[in-house]
């Protein structure tokens, strides 16, 4: 087969010019039947020539070479993600930036506490920052409510799900925050939400008692 598809281009050149020629010569009528007969020589030229056409089969490598290429990439194992610093996630209830009258609040539970305390003409703020740094204790806090009441300033804290998963970290800032002369009291979330008129009342109830 290499050596037919050496010889394929002179030998189909030769076969073009003896028809040719044939059929010249039958045309004139010189040599009657010579391109009869010489037809199926030029037929198994053709043959030849379609044969040996190394056209296909570079094409059929190709296409080997392709299929293997494709194979390969689907056997490589896909690219590891990259890592991800881990965030949990936080309840529906859970810390959140709500505008009220200027104000930043967190929750729904914390409007409604905000609310209650401003039917009640209180004088308050909410979504305080605060430094604490006692002995070991360095941390920056946000408080949730601030209410100046029977002379004096007091935390109100609407405790929603991620209190149960930081409870140790946040009595640890109570005890500073009482510590530096500032008392905290502590309400559910979804006692507020529910009766947050209530909660108010116990609150400046619990403050009056305090200070009694």
């Amino acid at each position: 087969m290499p050596m037919l598809v050496r010889v394929r281009r002179p030998l189909l050149i030769a076969a073009v010019v003896i028809g040719i020629a044939a059929a010249t010569l039958d045309l004139l009528r010189l040599t009657p039947g010579l391109g009869a007969q010489v037809a199926p020589l030029l037929i198994a030229v053709l043959g030849v020539f379609v044969l040996t056409d190394p056209a296909p089969r570079r094409q059929r490598s190709h296409y080997k070479t392709l299929s293997r290429q494709i194979e390969a990439l689907s056997r490589r194992a896909p690219p590891a993600e990259p890592e991800r610093a881990y965030r949990p996630q936080r309840a529906a209830d859970d810390y959140r930036a709500l505008a009220w009258h200027g104000l930043t609040l967190r929750s729904q539970s914390e409007v409604k506490i905000a609310k209650a305390l401003d039917q009640r003409g209180l004088l308050f703020t909410a979504g305080v920052k605060v430094r604490l740094a006692a002995g070991d204790y360095h941390q920056t806090r946000e408080v949730d409510f601030m209410v100046y009441h029977a002379g004096r300033w007091t935390a109100l804290e609407v405790d929603g799900p991620q209190h149960e998963r930081a409870a140790a970290t946040d009595q640890q800032r109570d005890k500073s925050l009482h510590a530096a002369g500032l008392n905290v009291l502590r309400y559910p979330a979804d006692r507020c939400s529910r009766a947050p008129e209530g909660v108010v009342e116990e609150f400046l109830a619990a403050v009056s008692l305090r200070d009694s």
